[in-house]
């Protein structure tokens, strides 16, 4: 049996007995990875809020 005759379930057991990702799991994976480094480019909220402050400064 190989990779091409096998159903979704056989896959996934094959795949994990040697240590392998599915695809879906992959595009999780990739998914996952994409949003840590959307929230890794993100401001922390401490300069949101010292921006903020500034800003109000300003309007004083």
């Amino acid at each position: 049996m190989n990779a091409t005759t096998m159903d979704k379930e056989q896959f996934t057991e094959y795949a994990h007995a040697r240590g392998m990702m599915t695809p879906s799991e992959l595009v999780r994976f990739a998914r996952f990875i994409e949003a840590e480094r959307r929230l890794d480019s993100m401001p922390s909220l401490a300069s949101i809020q010292q921006a903020v402050h500034g800003s109000r400064q300003t309007l004083d």
